[in-house]
């Protein structure tokens, strides 16, 4: 059915495939940017959120270690709850930190992807674009040489 059709209806198939591709690529790759910038801001939140916590660790650590100099053991014990509890929240910062990276990493490697889907189309067209022009070639010679016994 494909050699049926003529060398206009084999381009504007060829074109149309073409369109489609990179149309979809392109809301693809639209969509892979603004979750890429979504998660960079979360990343960015969840850092500063990790830093302030690594801060109130030390801060309370030098609390800790002036309320052993004072000897108010109460405190100390107090600060130490404090520090654990910062550091836990360091630690789940940390991890998201973490994951949000490994996110972005894979969009990257999706939005890599849709490129190449892209490029891949183009090599495509060109397959196709030359693949028509040698089948007009042909119909160039056939049609000359019916031409040639009219």
């Amino acid at each position: 059915q494909a050699k049926r059709r003529s060398p206009k209806e084999k381009m504007q198939a060829a074109l149309d495939h073409f369109a489609d591709v990179t149309r979809t690529s392109t809301d693809y790759v639209t969509q892979l940017r603004a979750k890429r910038a979504e998660l960079v801001k979360e990343r960015m939140e969840a850092e500063k959120t990790e830093r302030f916590a690594a801060q109130q660790i030390m801060y309370a650590e030098a609390q800790q270690t002036q309320a052993a100099e004072d000897e108010d053991f109460e405190a100390a014990d107090r600060l130490a709850s404090d520090i654990e509890r910062h550091t836990l929240e360091k630690n789940k910062q940390t991890a998201i930190v973490k994951s949000i990276a490994e996110s972005i990493s894979q969009i990257e490697k999706q939005r890599d992807a849709a490129c190449k889907a892209v490029v891949a189309c183009f090599s495509d067209v060109n397959s196709k674009l030359k693949e028509l022009q040698a089948d007009v070639d042909d119909r160039e010679k056939q049609d000359g040489v019916l031409n040639q016994f009219a």
